[in-house]
């Protein structure tokens, strides 16, 4: 369950302006309504309230990123390669998607994706345990690195990518001896 829950949460928020524009909110009013002043999405997509749109992107994927080690334990107890990187693939994408759309304000003008030649690696590299460790350590370190001070959601992202790395440095370290 948590699983597709961490797919379905980067889905919706990377789909913000195209679901905007078509009528359709997905983001959850109950984090997006604390930084709006008139309770109307579409306040978000405005230039005048980018620092307060930031805001609220940065804490759904904090919030998204609380799945993580679940995913993780999970994942642990897959036993058929196959099967691995059929669940393993995706959620690595969705990671990657993240540390794509963390702290990015072209969510709000635009469609923000991982380019081709990253996806083609993450297929490639995503085989093994220490392969998904590798990847879910990397890209939680490229939110971490990018967490801005002033935002009011720093400490629990923080928090939560301290926990991702604390969950998947070993094998992520023992990815980059092979």
């Amino acid at each position: 369950n948590t699983m597709g829950l961490f797919l379905q949460k980067t889905n919706i928020i990377r789909d913000y302006l195209e679901d905007y524009v078509d009528g359709r909110a997905f983001w959850p009013q109950e984090i997006w309504k604390q930084y709006t002043k008139t309770g109307d999405l579409g306040e978000l997509a405005l230039e005048a309230n980018r620092q307060s749109a930031i805001h609220c992107l940065n804490h759904l994927i904090m919030d998204a990123l609380k799945c993580i080690p679940e995913c993780l334990e999970y994942m642990q107890l897959m036993r058929t390669e196959e099967v691995f990187r059929f669940c393993a693939i995706p959620q690595v994408m969705a990671a990657a998607t993240l540390a794509e759309l963390y702290n990015n304000p072209k969510v709000f003008t635009g469609v923000v994706k991982i380019r081709k030649f990253q996806s083609a690696k993450l297929i490639l590299d995503t085989k093994s345990q220490d392969g998904l460790h590798k990847w879910f350590n990397i890209l939680v370190r490229d939110i971490l690195k990018n967490v801005p001070e002033d935002d009011p959601n720093a400490a629990g992202t923080k928090n939560i990518c301290n926990e991702v790395l604390r969950l998947t440095d070993e094998r992520a370290s023992r990815s980059e001896e092979h």
